[in-house]
């Protein structure tokens, strides 16, 4: 999309260009025939250097507007079509005021140019073609205005060097261009990491409190279906203390892949605090969001855990409270709601889950 906006407002301004071109040759034109510098007669004098560099520029217009607007061809070709707009016009400059030395260097804009979609094939390419249509321009100057003038060689070479040392800058400016903008993806993707980072909880990688409330707030706010689940090892603190926090670690990080594994991609898995944790479900239906907690709480059961040193197997249950948010119900009730389902699922014997309707 910015290389579209910056490829029409550069058509915009190249057609100006074009516009101010035909005044000065108008100017040129009315100014040599009242001082008598006419080189040719003055239908001649019109067509060669009013008439036919007019409807070329205009026939270049019309051609580069049409195939930028065309949704058949490639960014790059529309990239290369808006530098070739803009050579073509100062090629038509270069071939029709050939007398004047400084215009033999014209299409070395078209060279800086190409800069703007930092592309150096697209720059490399302009240069040559301006060479070309410098030694077409010295071959046209020895034919016509400038037969026998022994300067005109000199000056195609000096414009020559004139274009490949633009080539050579542009190219820098390019490269440059591209270093600033890996430094700015760089430091873009660092900053990314540290904002994960602060949203993720250390040992599990799962979102945080933070975002629990953050996403609750976006979700309800967009009017979206929203199930809160609160989720609590049981008997945690009994891990803890008999085989040490290095296996109550261990029991927290593969829980945190079962939430990876089921929950990842239709919603938000949440550790916030201890042994706690929470599920947000947006849009799913209620059966299968039981479902999902169902599949989480059974297959945590039937894992075998060997926390003690003498290879004891041990196994490991949770208890889940499922809401589900109604009408103008706040977060913080919501959330409230949720760790009463939780501690009734406790009430109950643990290792079950309690969804609480309205």
């Amino acid at each position: 999309m910015l290389n579209k906006r910056w490829r029409m407002l550069l058509f915009k301004r190249f057609s100006i260009i074009a516009f101010v071109i035909f005044l000065t040759e108008v100017i040129i034109f009315l100014y040599d025939e009242r001082v008598g510098l006419l080189c040719f007669s003055i239908p001649i004098f019109l067509i060669r250097f009013l008439i036919i560099p007019s409807v070329f520029n205009i026939i270049v217009l019309v051609i580069g507007y049409l195939l930028l607007k065309s949704e058949r061809y490639s960014e790059t070709f529309k990239n290369i079509t808006i530098c070739m707009v803009c050579f073509f016009l100062c090629v038509c400059v270069e071939l029709t005021h050939y007398v004047f030395v400084p215009v033999l260097c014209a299409p070395v804009i078209a060279i800086y140019i190409s800069i703007t979609f930092g592309n150096i094939k697209i720059t490399r390419l302009l240069t040559v073609l301006s060479i070309i249509s410098l030694i077409l321009a010295g071959i046209i100057s020895a034919v016509e205005l400038r037969a026998g003038d022994k300067e005109l060689p000199f000056e195609i070479v000096v414009a020559i060097i004139i274009t490949v040392c633009s080539d050579g800058i542009a190219s820098l400016l390019i490269q440059r261009e591209r270093e600033r903008m890996n430094f700015m993806l760089q430091c873009y993707q660092k900053q990314t990491e540290l904002s994960e980072q602060l949203n993720r909880d250390t040992l599990t990688g799962l979102y945080n409190r933070k975002v629990m409330f953050d996403v609750l707030h976006g979700e309800i706010e967009q009017g979206n279906l929203v199930y809160l689940a609160v989720l609590d090892i049981d008997n945690f603190k009994v891990i803890n203390d008999t085989y040490g926090h290095a296996k109550g670690d261990e029991v927290l990080l593969y829980l945190s892949k079962l939430f990876k594994k089921y929950v990842n991609r239709i919603g938000y898995p949440i550790r916030f605090g201890g042994e706690e944790f929470a599920i947000i479900f947006s849009n799913l239906h209620e059966e299968n969001v039981i479902a999902i907690l169902e599949k989480i709480r059974t297959e945590l059961l039937n894992h075998t855990f060997v926390l003690a040193e003498n290879g004891q197997i041990t196994h490991i249950t949770i208890s889940s409270g499922l809401v589900r948010h109604r009408g103008l119900q706040s977060i913080e009730e919501l959330f409230k709601s949720a760790d009463r389902a939780m501690y009734q699922a406790k009430k109950r014997g643990k290792n079950n889950i309690v969804y609480v309707r309205g």
